[in-house]
């Protein structure tokens, strides 16, 4: 699919291309036409060249406006065609070359991005996100990361929507896209700092200007110095009343000098949505209330884009003392950039973040346009989470393996070789919980869940910098997923090996304490180990023993990364260091 995207799309760039060599050669012989008139012009009787001359610089313009128009039409398509390629890229494993990890979107201290790989280098954030703004950025670390659990069920009928609508998706890609400047806080041009002016200035802008242009124009039309010299002074007033100004006002002017090009392509996504008819109840009452039937946040931002002209050009030295010295032009500019936020503030406010979400939307909407998923998951009312042929969704689709299971008011003891899958299933079960909570499609044939808070214990590990330990930054995330439980919320922890970093004796009464802990507290979860003595634990109620293992087959290990009952039975640790030359000794 994305690859005849991309060879229709080559077919039309190179259709556009020829066109450009003709127009090339069209600008080409009327620059040699125009020079060549321009000769006979001088040196001839002028006459009939004026007309000529006039006419070809006519045509000249036209043709430089329809290449300029020719020329971004071309590189649009080239940006349709990198858009494609990355879809392509998420399919064959990859995605990893993309830039943005989302690592800045979460801390340390989150109780999981880290472990169930949501940000960072091998990431779903990676994987997914196609959000280029400041603010869609945001918006899909929040869903990922601290989504509303109130809304699931919304914003799975809204990314099922979009499942329909690649095209929209991706013209909405390719209009940010090509807009480096969508990745700064639109903060400062749609919430900019207010300005007070005194009200008494008012008044002056608007008899200045016609003083100033009446006294020059009639001491020049009367020859009257004395009337000249007054409107000389005029002038001088305003240009010192500017300069009283310009202290207050400075930045904001220089922040509407650069918003121009941030705004554009604000304007044109907001026509691109407004065009759509959304299925989904959430999007179509959203751009309703934001956008409404009257496009009142087009003229809104068109009309900011125009202010943001005309502060523009008074930055022209040339222009700056005519225009702020006959009429205020500065002043007049601001005036019209407070009213414009007082008018228009708090709707583009909105208007913005509805454009973050249908990024955002959009990213969650990723895996089914890569892999055909289109399964989403179901909000439990009970504290269960199941799943069936549950996968992970960054292992690459023809390698996946998928495990069914039941969580039911449970805990799960996962005891098995090493290599055997009993981390990626953790994460399998995380990743796919935080999936649904964001509204994406889950990664399996189904999936139920309750609403919990995920807490993880995972990739722990020792600081120099903080003197830190790895047994001490253990203890400290399982102290925070101890004082979670506290907190009356419902708790899914996922640790992997417990208390590795210390001795067995310790590490398994205290792995006891903790599981029984965490199930007096009405957590459910599970947690992997090699210490097959923790395993007793599953004679009470409400613990689970599961395990996986490996198997051999003329001296070669190999595995099925298959969840199965109770206690594992043999190991491997033996035999992988005595595959590496390590003598065991008995």
């Amino acid at each position: 699919m994305f690859a005849q995207r991309i060879e229709k799309a080559q077919q039309e760039e190179r259709e556009l291309q020829g066109k450009d060599r003709i127009i090339v050669a069209i600008r080409l012989f009327l620059a040699v036409a125009i020079a060549f008139l321009i000769y006979r012009g001088v040196t001839e009787e002028l006459g009939l060249y004026v007309w000529l001359i006039g006419g070809a610089v006519a045509v000249f313009i036209v043709i430089v406006v329809i290449h300029s128009k020719l020329r971004k039409d071309i590189a649009l398509l080239r940006l349709y065609q990198e858009v494609n390629k990355d879809y392509i890229r998420r399919q064959t494993d990859e995605w990893h070359v993309f830039e943005d990890s989302g690592t800045d979107l979460a801390d340390s201290l989150h109780p999981y991005a880290y472990d169930l790989d949501i940000v960072g280098e091998f990431s779903l954030f990676k994987k997914i996100n196609v959000a280029h703004t400041y603010l869609g950025r945001k918006k899909l670390g929040t869903f990922l990361l601290q989504a509303d659990k109130s809304t699931i069920n919304q914003r799975q009928q809204a990314v099922e929507d979009l499942l329909k609508r690649l095209d929209f998706v991706q013209k909405l890609q390719v209009i940010f896209r090509s807009n480096k400047g969508v990745a700064d806080n639109p903060a400062k041009w749609a919430s900019p700092e207010k300005v007070e002016m005194p009200s008494s200035l008012n008044a002056v802008a608007i008899v200045m200007p016609i003083v100033n242009i009446a006294t020059l124009v009639g001491g020049y039309i009367t020859s009257n110095s004395t009337l000249m010299l007054v409107g000389l002074i005029c002038v001088g007033v305003c240009l010192s009343a500017r300069m009283l100004l310009l202290a207050h006002i400075s930045h904001q002017l220089e922040v509407l000098r650069t918003i121009s090009y941030q705004v554009e392509p604000y304007i044109k996504a907001f026509k691109l949505i407004e065009d759509e008819q959304f299925e989904s109840e959430y999007l179509s009452n959203k751009c309703k209330s934001i956008i409404g039937g009257d496009g009142g946040i087009l003229l809104s931002l068109q009309r900011l884009e125009k202010i943001a002209s005309f502060a523009t050009i008074s930055q022209q030295p040339m222009l700056a003392l005519p225009l702020n010295g006959l009429l205020m032009w500065d002043f007049w500019v601001m005036k019209f950039c407070i009213d414009w936020q007082s008018e228009y503030g708090t709707t583009v406010g909105k208007a913005l973040d509805l454009i973050a979400e249908f990024e955002a939307l959009s990213s969650l909407a990723t895996l089914g346009f890569v892999e055909g998923a289109n399964i989403f998951g179901e909000v439990h009312h009970q504290k269960v989470l199941q799943g069936s042929e549950l996968a992970h969704p960054l292992i690459m689709k023809e390698k996946r393996v998928a495990n069914t299971f039941k969580m039911d008011d449970e805990i799960f003891i996962i005891t098995g070789s090493n290599m055997s899958g009993k981390t990626t299933f953790l994460r399998t079960i995380g990743i796919n919980l935080v999936m649904m909570y964001a509204g994406a499609p889950i990664c399996g044939k189904s999936f139920k869940g309750c609403i919990v808070d995920i807490h993880t214990s995972m990739r722990t590990s020792d600081s120099l910098g903080q003197h830190t330990s790895t047994f001490h930054a253990e203890i400290n995330r399982i102290k925070l997923l101890l004082d979670a439980t506290k907190s009356g919320a419902t708790i899914l922890f996922l640790i992997d090996e417990i208390f590795r970093g210390t001795n067995s004796r310790d590490r398994i009464s205290g792995a006891k304490g903790i599981i029984t802990t965490l199930k007096q507290g009405g957590a459910i979860g599970a947690l992997t180990t090699h210490d097959l003595e923790m395993c007793v634990l599953g004679e009470q109620q409400g613990i689970i023993n599961y395990h996986f293992t490996d198997f051999f087959d003329n001296k070669q290990m190999y595995f099925d990364y298959k969840i199965k009952d109770g206690v594992a039975t043999k190991t491997n640790a033996k035999y992988l260091m005595e595959m590496i030359g390590i003598e065991v000794i008995e």
